[in-house]
């Protein structure tokens, strides 16, 4: 959806109150049109999710997260696109059509904030807002070359969030959603996460909430730090030009003074088919009645398909797979699946352990920072995401806790 009527009559009052009044454009986002991902709840739009049954149903009151961008002083502009559901790394649905990256439109801007970095890549906005639960940030800036961050799960409210999944934190056990900054520079990302860390309308009407302010002697700190780096896992082999894009970032730091050294992710492999296991323990149900009859899109035929196979077959797959040395499919083919509640306990003591072993890794190794690939492949064309069946590296993010 769009606001360009009301968007530019706002900035046609920003423009005056900065002549005539300087002293009362207050807020730090004063008069800077913004992009909102389309399932951020905006007065007077309708916030779609990427779904045709939630179409010409306009929102009739902001959301807290809108709200708080509003106070700031921030005109959003444009809704952005989405894939349907959000749950690939694509950008596309029956609604709205396929969003396409500026760089290269035959190829994908990410999933699932990919209308927010598309935007933000070709300058029609500054600054936007995305959420992420295993890369829907870090995608689409790694595919768009802008900026994004995930903070942990639980820092910053989700009020205002139109949910696909009925909990509170928008996610089951271990899936759990934030918010994030996207931008084209750090300091406007740093900028956002200060507004909403240290928001008094946001601790005032979200009591989960942790009261903590924000960091600035984090953000400003000279201290040498300690980082390892990954280039590749054996699982999911890096292509060469994102290897070259971590090794050029540790370069960097190493020529700030940084301390850096090449190191493994443990657990990667069950790591990163723990994801997989999470998001398919359900058979994808409760996303598909969200659909009410919809299709689904094409790009989630191979997880449809494979969790509709019976035991034995997927079985007798897995071992054709892995006779023709198909080895990372078979396995993702057998952690997609449905799964009983007993299943899903053992699932989370197993994580747990992952947790504890990650963190061991981290303390062991006095590492402040992993620096990893985002994905294995850069921007990939439309409607790959099916065959490719990627392995993104900020899947490690639920199960370890850690923003990667």
């Amino acid at each position: 959806d769009v606001n360009f009527d009301d968007a530019f009559e706002q900035a046609r009052r920003c423009d005056k109150l900065r002549k005539t009044s300087p002293e009362k454009c207050k807020g730090a986002l004063f008069g800077v049109p913004m992009s909102i991902k389309d399932h951020f709840i905006t007065k007077g739009l309708d916030s779609v999710s990427g779904l045709a049954c939630q179409c010409f149903k306009p929102s009739e009151e902001d959301g807290l997260i809108v709200q708080i961008l509003k106070d700031e002083g921030a005109i959003p502009l444009v809704m952005s696109n989405h894939p349907q559901v959000l749950m690939t790394n694509e950008s596309m649905n029956y609604v709205y059509g396929r969003a396409k990256n500026p760089w290269d439109k035959a190829r994908t801007p990410g999933g699932s904030s990919g209308g927010e970095a598309g935007l933000l890549a070709s300058r029609c906005v500054p600054i936007g807002i995305g959420s992420d639960i295993g890369g829907s940030v870090r995608i689409p800036s790694l595919y768009c070359g802008t900026y994004g961050l995930l903070p942990t799960a639980g820092r910053l409210t989700l009020d205002g969030v139109k949910a696909l999944v009925p909990s509170r934190d928008h996610g089951i056990a271990y899936l759990k959603v934030c918010i994030g900054p996207m931008a084209r520079c750090v300091e406007d990302v740093a900028l956002w996460m200060r507004i909403f860390v240290n928001s008094p309308k946001a601790q005032e009407n979200d009591i989960y909430l942790p009261r903590i302010p924000f960091n600035e002697t984090l953000l400003t700190s000279k201290s040498r730090l300690r980082i390892g780096y990954v280039l590749s896992e054996k699982f999911f082999a890096v292509a060469p030009s994102n290897q070259r894009a971590v090794k050029e970032a540790a370069k960097a730091l190493q020529k700030r003074g940084h301390e850096i050294e090449e190191t493994r992710i443990p657990y990667f492999d069950e790591l990163a088919l723990a994801y997989f296991s999470l998001v398919s323990a359900d058979r994808i149900t409760y996303f598909k009645e969200s659909l009410q009859g919809e299709p689904l899109m094409p790009e989630y035929n191979s997880i449809d398909t494979s969790l509709s196979l019976n035991p034995p077959l997927r079985w007798i797959l897995q071992k054709l797979l892995k006779k023709f040395g198909q080895e990372r499919p078979a396995n993702i083919l057998g952690a997609l699946r449905e799964r009983s509640v007993p299943e899903l306990y053992r699932l989370g003591d197993k994580i747990n352990q992952y947790k504890d072993a990650f963190s061991k890794f981290l303390i062991s190794n006095r590492y402040d920072i992993l620096l990893v690939p985002g994905l294995g492949l850069p921007a990939i064309r439309h409607s790959t995401s099916d065959q490719l069946t990627p392995v993104s590296y900020t899947h490690l993010t639920l199960p370890t806790i850690y923003s990667v």
